[in-house]
């Protein structure tokens, strides 16, 4: 049986990191909204709103590097990393710092 690590807040709403099982399981609750608090993208497929926080900052767009975008909590878009999993370790450090647990 799988296990999920879940914060609950004083308002009732849980962060935790997303499976189908814990989906359907928390739907029994009743109705949920749903919303994604990261993605690791390169450069070349970042959103139209990550183009604009990194213009709106002067950082430059390097196509063929990665960027974590947290959409949520902290909104910001970290990197140019030279990897993938460069992007992720710091997506998952600002998940940490923003109290979103990690499976």
């Amino acid at each position: 049986m799988a296990s999920h690590r879940l914060i609950v807040g004083v308002g009732g709403e849980v962060r935790a990191v997303h499976s189908d099982t814990l989906q359907k399981t928390l739907s029994k609750l009743g109705e949920l909204q749903l919303s994604r608090a990261s993605r690791v993208d390169p450069g070349s497929e970042l959103p139209e709103a990550a183009k604009d926080w990194l213009a709106s900052r002067g950082v430059p767009l390097v196509l063929d590097k990665w960027y974590a975008v947290m959409l949520v909590g902290s909104k910001q878009v970290l990197g140019p990393f030279e990897s993938h999993a460069q992007a992720i370790q710091a997506e998952q450090e600002i998940l940490r710092q923003e109290n979103i647990p990690l499976s």
